[in-house]
């Protein structure tokens, strides 16, 4: 224990940023797992359901759920690119782990307001359970170059009665895989952050307009914006920001510079949210 306890006392303490203010909330018990937006809509994803919402108005106008035709078991974070609603979906709390990315097409707003199903790709067998799967936009440093990727995020728990979810947090892991099929570069997350983790793991990314890439966890209410590393596979905790959310997917606003939206499951909201300027 002790070189253990020396470690802890040597580590550095937790950077903290700015709050995020609450600008609105929203009704929306789907919303278990994450929250997706465009310029017209907010999606309230749940482990076997997505809603489909107004942003400005909060009216609900379309669902899609899981069915013998749409065996989805858990789905978590998502994002909107080209009109579609790309989300992860994982086989949790089952093992071996397996994991998916499916796309939605959300319907032109307001005159279409259906979700609708297009595809699964199948990523088979995976080491931890599929939260988050991101287009790569350009931050500072790449870690694959110029190259289009996308950004998958494999949580790892301490969860020792669900059996195959016991081999520790510091196994999660970002993987940025280019898409030309290339070679994946791998990424664990540093121990000042896996302490704020524990016993789950990451929830929840995505990308700001600036590229940078934010965190959340399961239950805690913060967000943490980390960087690739120049050198070494170990990501770079910039700073922890205050957020009156519990965790789970977030999702910066494309249309709304400096506006997140993430979620507070028990309560059944999604939360619309502001950086606070520094002085």
């Amino acid at each position: 224990m002790l070189p253990v306890l020396a470690f802890a006392l040597l580590s550095p303490p937790l950077p903290v940023g700015p709050a995020f203010e609450e600008v609105a909330t929203f009704q929306a018990p789907e919303a278990h797992q994450a929250v997706a937006v465009d310029a017209d809509c907010f999606y309230a994803i749940g482990n076997r359901v997505i809603a489909k919402y107004d942003k400005r108005t909060g009216e609900r106008l379309a669902t899609v759920e899981a069915s013998a035709d749409l065996p989805l078991i858990h789905m978590n974070g998502g994002v909107v690119q080209g009109g579609e609603l790309i989300v992860s979906h994982s086989n949790f709390p089952f093992t071996p782990m397996t994991g998916s990315v499916e796309r939605f097409a959300t319907g032109a707003f307001p005159r279409q307001t259906a979700l609708t199903h297009l595809e699964s790709y199948s990523l088979g067998l995976t080491d931890g359970s599929l939260t988050s799967s991101l287009p790569f936009l350009r931050e500072p440093f790449s870690p694959v170059g110029p190259r289009a990727a996308t950004v998958y995020t494999f949580a790892h728990y301490e969860l020792p009665l669900i059996p195959g979810y016991e081999s520790g947090v510091e196994r999660t892991r970002i993987e940025v895989r280019p898409n030309d099929g290339d070679a994946p570069a791998g990424f664990v997350l540093p121990e000042s952050l896996l302490r704020r983790l524990r016993p789950h793991s990451v929830s929840g990314a995505s990308f700001d307009v600036e590229g940078r890439l934010w965190l959340s966890g399961h239950d805690l209410p913060e967000l943490y914006r980390v960087a690739f590393p120049r050198v070494g596979s170990e990501m770079v905790l910039e700073a922890a920001h205050p957020a009156l959310i519990a965790g789970q997917g977030i999702a910066w606003d494309p249309s709304e510079p400096g506006v997140l939206w993430g979620t507070r499951r028990r309560e059944g909201l999604v939360v619309k949210m502001r950086l606070k300027q520094t002085p």
